[in-house]
């Protein structure tokens, strides 16, 4: 299954954008200027339970990530996630472009020290001729 940040647009069309993680709670919280009282109390849960949630990086319930979009609004909510998901699908791209990198860098030192073996077997090998 594609994860909605692959495909944002398609995401906020459809009920995507409602799953969302603690991660992605918080950003919205704190880009919003909403605190975890305030949000807990929008939807019956305390403090306490939000910053659980945030702390674990929790999947939200859908009907609290839908209660959140109407408190801040539609258009505000699909803007701040769209930007998460951007972030996080340039991160992801950056993580494997250096984990490709890693590998490359790993197989050409793998690579010279062969042909380093190799030369030195064939030094001895023709020491001993």
């Amino acid at each position: 299954m594609e994860k909605p940040h692959n495909n944002p647009e398609q995401a906020i069309k459809t009920g995507d954008r409602y799953a969302i993680t603690g991660y992605e709670l918080r950003t919205i919280l704190s880009r919003y200027g909403l605190n975890h009282e305030e949000y807990g109390a929008a939807i019956g849960k305390s403090a306490v339970t939000i910053r659980r949630w945030i702390s674990e990086d929790a999947m939200i319930k859908l009907r609290y990530a839908q209660i959140l979009e109407e408190e801040i609004g539609k258009e505000i909510y699909c803007t701040i996630i769209m930007e998460i998901w951007e972030a996080k699908r340039k991160r992801e791209e950056e993580d494997r472009r250096y984990t490709e990198e890693r590998e490359r860098k790993i197989e050409e030192q793998r690579m010279i020290a062969e042909q380093k073996k190799m030369a030195e077997q064939k030094r001895i090998a023709e020491q001993k001729k």
